[in-house]
This record gives structure tokens, sequence and C-alpha cells, in this order.
């Protein structure tokens, strides 16, 4: 388990982000997994290079304002064949990548589909004094650094950790 001291909203589904009132505007960290569209929202496993990430883990991030960096993401799921050269979000970017390849679109169709996408997240606590960026910052690293150390890689649409940097 990544972080079980952290209490994580419930989960949204990544379409209606835009819409759900809930999702918070704050800073904070969210994550995107991948669900079954049941009632209980069941996680849907990923094999990683250590064991298997039983929560469905694909994208760990950060956000000043997390409904504005979540909504940036599915500018991505939502686009086709053409991006906005503005968007700048490293997650959505590989998904829309990886998406552009027909056989990469089956493969992943096949056990996840871009409607079982939901999003998770918690608000950092901001103090005076604290800037919002660097506590939401912090928070991503170390739950970066929890999923490395349980699996030996970051999550599927994650870039790197910088291990030197992150103790790990």
């Amino acid at each position: 388990m990544i972080n079980s001291k952290a209490r994580f909203s419930k989960k949204i589904k990544l379409q209606n982000e835009e819409k759900n009132q809930k999702f918070s505007k704050e800073a904070g960290v969210y994550i995107i997994c991948a669900c079954e569209n049941d009632s209980e929202l069941t996680d849907i496993p990923i094999k990683r290079f250590i064991g298997e990430d039983r929560r469905g883990i694909l994208y760990i991030g950060k956000g000043v304002k997390m409904h504005g960096r979540v909504s940036e993401f599915c500018r991505y799921i939502k686009a086709d064949s053409k991006v906005n050269k503005n968007w700048n979000h490293p997650g959505g970017k590989r998904l829309w990548h990886i998406l552009q390849n027909d056989e990469n679109k089956q493969k992943i169709n096949n056990d996840i589909s871009l409607d079982n996408l939901y999003v998770t997240f918690i608000e950092v606590e901001i103090k005076q004094g604290d800037a919002p960026t660097d506590k939401a910052e912090e928070k991503e690293q170390e739950l970066l650094r929890l999923y490395f150390k349980e699996y030996g890689e970051v999550p599927p649409l994650n870039g790197t950790l910088e291990l030197a940097k992150s103790g790990v």
C-alpha cells in the first residue's frame, strides 16, 4: 500500500471530472487509476516489474489547483489526432501517444478502456508561509518513492523518479 495514512477522496470518473463539483480546486496530489465500472469500482490490477499493482494506478500527479491539472490530462484523452502545443500534462501526453497506435489501443482496451479511468485526490496541508507548489511536490514525490519501493518502477504514465534526490 503506497500510503495508508493518507485519506484520499472517493473515486471520481475521469470523464465526469470537469462537471464534478466535489473535485478539489486546492493544492494536492491526485491518482489516476483503472477500475471496473461495477457498483464497487473494483480496481483493475496492472502487472509491474515487481509483482502486481492491485489498485490499478496509472499516474500519480500534483497540482496547485488539482482540478485544472486533471482537466489538462482529460484534454489528451478527448483529443483525436491533434493536440494543442500549449497543453502541458506529461501523463496525458504519454497516454495520447500510446493511443495513436491502433495496435496499442487494442491491447489497452482488452483490459482497460478510457471509460474505466478514475481519479482520487488528497489535498496537502498549507501552513502560513508554505508554498503550495512545494507541499504538493513533496507529497507527490513521497507517493512515487513508496510506489517505486513496492513495484520497482513508477506508475506506467509517470516519467521517471529522481532516485539520487529521492533517497530510494
